[in-house]
């Protein structure tokens, strides 16, 4: 609070007091200043209680900020964008989403999550110095100097350690827990090498097994399609999809390949738009790539 001053242009006038803080005055008569007392007192006690206030929940959001992941999310969201990739296999996918990455500078690759320690994909994120984590862990003990999650609730927590904003899954065979989709809702998008919905997506469907599917079925295009991902297999909202005609005398392999090289282009390409907030979601539901480059 300022001062009170003695502003007076007439000696013989009654003494008042300006009361001045931060740019308002109050004219108060010095007489009547004892009525105003308990008031002042009064009001000093509301002005520290409302500072303590704020104070406390300024440090409960950041709390809440450090332990919940979707608050991490967000707020990274304002900076750079870090991905973790999800893989099982050799990392194709992987690979092509860290070539666009470093390319387009859209994000940046956190962490690579796989459950199999082994595969092609996790040792591509060791040579590049990208820290892995392991989940679900091996159902045999198995020497490693990865992180290990043993269960969704330390999957999130991995994630958040890491800066996480987005998920991208690339070849992830497991089911991913219900607290990573609770955490990242509208975060996470999965690749699969079939349109969907289709016959060719669901538990089991991955791979070669989803090629032989196509052509026994007689179909006459294929193709991928990046989605986001829920609680069941292939269910999540479709953000993008590319055809691949199924040519006379194809193998499960020569169509897997051609698929493939589209699943290099279109997962990078849906990838951007999420990590720059380039997805509009309509009235029903389904989510549009706007602005595209």
């Amino acid at each position: 609070m300022g001062s009170i001053l003695d502003n007076r242009d007439d000696p013989g006038a009654p003494l008042c007091a300006y009361m001045q803080a931060n740019g308002w005055r109050m004219r108060i008569s010095l007489s009547s200043l004892w009525k105003w007392k308990v008031k002042l007192v009064h009001l000093t006690s509301l002005l520290t209680s409302s500072l303590v206030l704020a104070q406390f929940t300024t440090a409960t959001a950041a709390a809440a900020a450090d332990h919940n992941p979707d608050v991490v999310a967000q707020t990274n969201a304002r900076g750079e964008a870090r991905v973790a990739v999800f893989v099982s296999g050799g990392g194709s996918n992987l690979r092509a989403l860290e070539e666009a990455m470093q390319a387009k500078k859209f994000a940046k690759l956190g962490v690579v999550v796989t459950n199999k320690a082994t595969c092609g994909g996790a040792q591509f994120a060791r040579d590049a110095g990208v820290p892995v984590v392991v989940y679900p862990p091996p159902k045999t003990a198995v020497e490693t100097d990865d992180e290990v999650a043993e269960d969704g609730v330390q999957l999130v927590e991995a994630l958040q350690s890491h800066g996480v904003n987005y998920v991208l899954l690339a070849g992830y065979l497991k089911l991913i827990p219900e607290q990573l989709v609770a955490a990242y809702t509208r975060r996470i998008l999965n690749i699969h090498p079939a349109l969907l919905p289709s016959p060719f997506g669901g538990k089991g469907m991955y791979g070669q097994r989803v090629h032989a599917a196509v052509l026994e079925s007689g179909a006459k295009v294929c193709g991928c399609t990046v989605h986001f991902v829920d609680e069941e297999y292939d269910r999540g909202a479709i953000l993008g999809q590319r055809t691949v005609d199924v040519l006379q005398g194809d193998t499960a392999e020569d169509l897997a390949k051609r698929v493939l090289a589209y699943e290099h282009k279109l997962f990078p390409w849906c990838a951007q738009a999420l990590c720059e907030d380039r997805v509009q979601w309509d009235d029903q539901g389904v989510p549009w790539i706007v602005d595209d480059k």
